[in-house]
């Protein structure tokens, strides 16, 4: 079975989904994957405005989280870098 790469641009679509398959946890999960995943691309040679605008999406994505399950998103959104 071949696995999609999911990125930003799905966030939304993973959080309001509403298949069987994608449990609460499995969201939340692939949320803070699609997080991790950007953070990974950054290096010591990422701008300012590159670092500002991953901040951002990382926001976005834990609002979703918050729709999802609102103590942990508020809890992330509170102690976000």
């Amino acid at each position: 079975m071949e696995e999609i790469e999911l990125g930003y641009n799905d966030i939304d679509a993973i959080t309001d989904s509403t298949s069987r398959k994608w449990t609460d946890k499995k969201k939340i999960d692939t949320l803070l994957e699609i997080s991790a995943n950007l953070w990974a691309t950054t290096g010591s040679d990422s701008s300012l405005g590159e670092i500002k605008a991953i901040k951002k999406m990382q926001r976005d994505i834990y609002r979703c989280i918050k729709r999802i399950d609102k103590p942990l998103g508020d809890l992330l959104l509170r102690y976000e870098g």
